[in-house]
C-alpha cells in the first residue's frame, strides 16, 4: 500500500494567481468601458458587505434603543474628531498645494462677478454693490479674505475652500458616531475625501462649495439641537448658519423653512414649544432676506431680492426645448435677438447674456430684466408644460443616477446642436462684468476692474520656490490616487442609493427621525435644483453629497448588523 504523495503546492499560488488574473482582466475591461468602472467599483463593495455579513462583524452600536431618537450622546470622541480632522486637514492641504495653490489660472464670468462684489464692498469703486444678479453672502466673505491677505492675494479663496472641505470628515463622523461604531464611523468619514467634488470648484471664486457645506454644519446644529443638554446654543448656531446659507444663495430658504418643519415634527413637548423653536431658527434668515430687499431698494427704487432664478430656468432648459413659445415676454426677447429666428430662441445658452446686455443698454436696469426674464419662465412654463415636464423627468432621473449617466441617451446629458449658423460673440462687451452685470456698470469701472485683475496672485509667491519632485508626489497621492479611488466608492453617492436608504430608515425607530432631519432639506434642495436646472451640471451634486453619505452609510450598518436593535426598546 502506498503512502500519500506530500501536496506540490501548487494549490497554494493558483487561486491568488487567478484572483490577480481577473482583476486585471476587470480593470483592463474597466479601462476600456468606462461604465464598468463603476460596476467594478460596485461590485468591491458588494464583497466588503458581503465579507461583513458572513462574519457576523457588527457595524452598528449595541446600545441604541428606539427611546433615544439620536441615540446617547457619544462622550470622550474628542481625540478621535481631532485625528480625522488631522488627517483631513493634512489632505486638503497638500491637495492645495498639488493644485498649484491657488485658484484656476483662468476666472470665469461667475467668478469675475464675485470678485467685481467683494472690491465693491471694501470700496475699490465709487458705488455700493448692488445685489441683484448676485447675493452678498459669498462676496462678503471673499472681501474677508483678500483684505486679510491682500486684494492681490485670490489664491486665499482656493485655500479657503480646501480647509471647509477639511471640516466634512470629522462632522460625517460626528454624525455617524451616534448610530455605529467607530471604525465604521472613521472610514466614511476618511473616505469622504474622495467625494466626487469637481475640482474647478474646489479652487474656484464660486459659492457652491460653501452653500454646499452649510448644508452639512446646518444638519450637525439641528442635529445638536434635538440631542444635547444644551439645546438653546445649538438652537442659535443654526440659525447663524441658516442666515448665512440664504445669503449666499437665496434658493437656501426653503431648506431653512423645511429644517423648521422638521424641528416642529421631531422636538417633544408642547405644540408651542415646536413653533418657538422653528421661529428662532427662521426669523433671522427672514430679516436678512428683508433687510436685502431693502438695501436693493435704496440703491435702485425697486425692491428686489434676485433675477437669478428665471435667468438659470431659461438658460437651461432653453437649449432643450423644440420651439420657443409665442408669448409677450418671449417676443420682446426676440426683438432683441433679431439674428434668431424666433423659434430657435434660447437655443444656444450664450442668447441670455447678449438680450441682457442689449436691454440694460437702453436704459434698464437688470432688475427690470429678472421681470422680463420672470414672465418669461412662466410663459414658457404654462405654455409648454408637457416639454417643460419631459425635461424636468429628465433631469431627475440624470441626478438621481450619477454617476451612470454614461447609459442614458446623449440627446439627455448634452447641450443639443444649435441649428443654424450664426456669429454673436462680438455683440458681447469686452468686459466681462458688463456682460454678467449689463450695461449698467460704467466703462471707467470695467478698466479699473481690470487694472485690478491684472495684479491678482493666484497662487502664493513663495510656492514657485517648492521643488518638482515634491509636487509631483503630492499631486499623485493627492489628486491621482483618490480619483481612482472614487470608482470604488461611486455607491455613496448615487441619489437612488441616498433616497432609498431615507426610505428605510424611515422605517426604524431609532432612525426614523434623523431620516426626517435628513430628508425634508434634501427634498427640498432637490426639488429647488430640478425646478430651474437641467441636471446636467454636476456641481450641484455638492447640495446632496452630504445627506447622500450620512443616509447610505447608515443604511449599510442597519443591513450589515446581525441582530435587530430595535426590538431591544
Amino acid at each position: 500500500m502506498g503512502h500519500p504523495q506530500p501536496p506540490t503546492g501548487w494549490h497554494k499560488w493558483a487561486f491568488p494567481a487567478l484572483g490577480i488574473l481577473i482583476g486585471l482582466v476587470a480593470i483592463g475591461l474597466s479601462v476600456a468601458l468606462p461604465v464598468l468602472t463603476e460596476l467594478w467599483g460596485a461590485l468591491a463593495f458588494l464583497a466588503v458587505l458581503g465579507i461583513s455579513y458572513r462574519r457576523r462583524i457588527p457595524w452598528l452600536r449595541d446600545d441604541l434603543s428606539p427611546q433615544e431618537p439620536f441615540g446617547r450622546p457619544v462622550k470622550q470622541e474628542v481625540q478621535t474628531v481631532l485625528l480625522v480632522l488631522g488627517i483631513a486637514l493634512a489632505f486638503q492641504l497638500v491637495r492645495w498645494l498639488a493644485d498649484g495653490g491657488a485658484l484656476r489660472s483662468r476666472t470665469g464670468d461667475d467668478d469675475e462677478g464675485y470678485i467685481f462684489l467683494a472690491y465693491q464692498i471694501l470700496g475699490y469703486f465709487d458705488t455700493p454693490p448692488i445685489f441683484a444678479l448676485r447675493p452678498p453672502g459669498w462676496p462678503l466673505i471673499i472681501s474677508g479674505l483678500v483684505s486679510l491677505f491682500g486684494h492681490r492675494a485670490i489664491w486665499s479663496v482656493g485655500l479657503y475652500h480646501r480647509l471647509l472641505l477639511a471640516l466634512f470628515p470629522p462632522l460625517l463622523y460626528l454624525v455617524l458616531r451616534r448610530f455605529v461604531r467607530r471604525p465604521v464611523a472613521i472610514t466614511a468619514a476618511l473616505l469622504s475625501l474622495t467625494m466626487e467634488y469637481n475640482e474647478i470648484i474646489a479652487t474656484a471664486a464660486l459659492s457652491d462649495l460653501s452653500y454646499a457645506a452649510t448644508s452639512l454644519f446646518l444638519l450637525y446644529a439641528l442635529l445638536m439641537t434635538l440631542a444635547s443638554e444644551r439645546p438653546r446654543r445649538w438652537l442659535i448656531a443654526a440659525s447663524l448658519i441658516a442666515v448665512a446659507k440664504t445669503l449666499i444663495r437665496l434658493s437656501g430658504l426653503g431648506v431653512v423653512v423645511a429644517g423648521a418643519v422638521a424641528l416642529i415634527l421631531l422636538t417633544p413637548g408642547r405644540l408651542a414649544r415646536r413653533l418657538g423653536r422653528a421661529a428662532v431658527l427662521v426669523a433671522p434668515t427672514l430679516v436678512a432676506v428683508l433687510g436685502l430687499g431693502f438695501y436693493n431698494q435704496a440703491r435702485t427704487g425697486q425692491f428686489g431680492l434676485s433675477t437669478v432664478g428665471s435667468f438659470t430656468l431659461l438658460f437651461h432648459h432653453g437649449p432643450f426645448l423644440s420651439r420657443a413659445p409665442d408669448t409677450p415676454a418671449f417676443r420682446e426677447l426676440s426683438r432683441l435677438l433679431p439674428e434668431v429666428p424666433p423659434e430657435y430662441l434660447f437655443r444656444s445658452t450664450g442668447d441670455l447674456w447678449i438680450t441682457q446686455y442689449r436691454f440694460t443698454k437702453q436704459g434698464h436696469t437688470i432688475f427690470d430684466y429678472g421681470d422680463l426674464t420672470d414672465r418669461a419662465a412662466r410663459e414658457l412654463v404654462f405654455t409648454l408644460p408637457s416639454e417643460y415636464l419631459t425635461r424636468l423627468g429628465e433631469g431627475v432621473i440624470i441626478m438621481l443616477l450619477d454617476p451612470l449617466r454614461g447609459v442614458l441617451p446623449d440627446s439627455w446629458v448634452y447641450y443639443p446642436p444649435v441649428p443654424y449658423e450664426r456669429v454673436l460673440k462680438d455683440d458681447l462687451p469686452a468686459c466681462n462684468i458688463q456682460s454678467t452685470f449689463g450695461a449698467d456698470v460704467k466703462t471707467q469701472w470695467c478698466s479699473q476692474y481690470e487694472q485690478l485683475r491684472s495684479w491678482l496672485r493666484f497662487e502664493p509667491p513663495w510656492l514657485s520656490g517648492l521643488p518638482a519632485l515634491p509636487q509631483r508626489v503630492a499631486h499623485l497621492l493627492t489628486i491621482s490616487l483618490p480619483y481612482r479611488l472614487r470608482l470604488l466608492t461611486w455607491p455613496l453617492y448615487w441619489g437612488l442609493a441616498g433616497f432609498g436608504s431615507l426610505i428605510l430608515l424611515l422605517t426604524r425607530p431609532t432612525t426614523r427621525r434623523l431620516a426626517i432631519l435628513i430628508g425634508l432639506p434634501l427634498l427640498v434642495e432637490f426639488a429647488l435644483t430640478i425646478l430651474v436646472t437641467n441636471g446636467i451640471e454636476t456641481r450641484y451634486l455638492f447640495y446632496f453629497h452630504p445627506a447622500y453619505l450620512i443616509a447610505v452609510w447608515l443604511t449599510l450598518a442597519c443591513l450589515i448588523h446581525p441582530s435587530e436593535p430595535d426590538a431591544k426598546g
